[in-house]
């Protein structure tokens, strides 16, 4: 509740004061993955495939660099550990200063080559997504997924951080949804002592695009959060302003513009008055959002 009061009323300052810079800059480095998850909406994805090259990443890093962008997330719709200059762009990061660069990873294709790379770059924070307890909870979700080789990465990744004594801040992180919520207390005192925190998250519709959902329905809205707090530039380059906008339906630009001029540019403006009028039905993707950014 107080991290939830405290939440609202940063966003309320930040409505009444639009910062020089987004918060957080998400850098879709590739939109490929591995596995086909069951509550993730690449499967409806219409964006072709692609991996960003390192040219354009290096651009969108020195341009957030220059305005001070603090949080860099290596992360959209794909599975990073699938770039094969992953390890590049994590050091070109920091390189830069930036403050805090991390990313999301299903935890596949952790070995003991990339794990021990990982910790070497200076990544500050990685999340491994793991559904389920089990073998069959977590395979009937992560689709495509091993869950002992799973489990075996992840252990392996912090032994080796432990023993080093250094590396990334760990989360491992699960989504409440029918099969895996039995499991919630179960799941959080299997990691609680090997990762670095356990981070329980909620299942959205992905602006009502997907019609399964296990949250209460509540008529009570506020402008998003995420107008004020962050960008996202897919890997083809164009930027849209939310986490949940899998097929650039909310594009304002394009990252060649420059990241502070979409950060105040008439698109962006446009779809933060309209929130806060909560005219969201005049954005599809919004009408029926049920993401909890608040």
């Amino acid at each position: 509740m107080e991290m939830r009061i405290k939440r609202r009323v940063n966003t309320i300052k930040r409505k009444l004061f639009i910062s020089q810079q987004p918060h957080v800059l998400h850098i879709e480095i590739n939109n490929t993955c591995n596995l086909h998850c069951i509550m993730c909406p690449r499967e409806r994805m219409n964006r072709k495939p692609g991996i960003m090259n390192f040219e354009t990443y290096r651009k969108i890093i020195d341009d957030a660099a220059s305005i001070d962008v603090p949080h860099v997330r290596l992360f959209m719709f794909g599975e990073p550990l699938l770039h094969p200059k992953l390890i590049e762009m994590i050091k070109y990061a920091k390189s830069k200063n930036i403050p805090k660069v991390d990313f999301n990873t299903n935890a596949t294709l952790l070995n003991k080559k990339i794990s021990r790379e990982i910790i070497d770059s200076g990544l500050d924070r990685i999340i491994f997504s793991v559904d389920g307890i089990n073998k069959k909870t977590y395979e009937s979700v992560r689709r495509g997924g091993k869950y002992q080789k799973v489990v075996k990465n992840i252990e392996y990744f912090m032994q080796l951080k432990n023993n080093l004594s250094r590396g990334p801040h760990t989360i491992l992180q699960t989504i409440v949804m029918n099969q895996t919520k039995p499991e919630i207390t179960s799941f959080e005192g299997k990691w609680k002592s090997v990762v670095d925190e356990v981070s329980v998250t909620e299942l959205n519709t992905y602006g009502g695009m997907y019609k399964f959902s296990n949250k209460e329905k509540t008529n009570k809205r506020q402008a998003c959060n995420q107008l004020w707090d962050r960008l996202i530039v897919l890997c083809n380059g164009v930027v849209t302003v939310c986490c949940e906008d899998y097929n650039g339906m909310l594009a304002i630009g394009h990252v060649d513009d420059g990241i502070r001029k979409l950060w105040k540019n008439e698109k962006i403006k446009h779809l933060r008055n309209l929130h806060l009028k909560q005219d969201f039905g005049s954005i599809p993707l919004c009408d029926k959002c049920d993401a909890t950014w608040m």
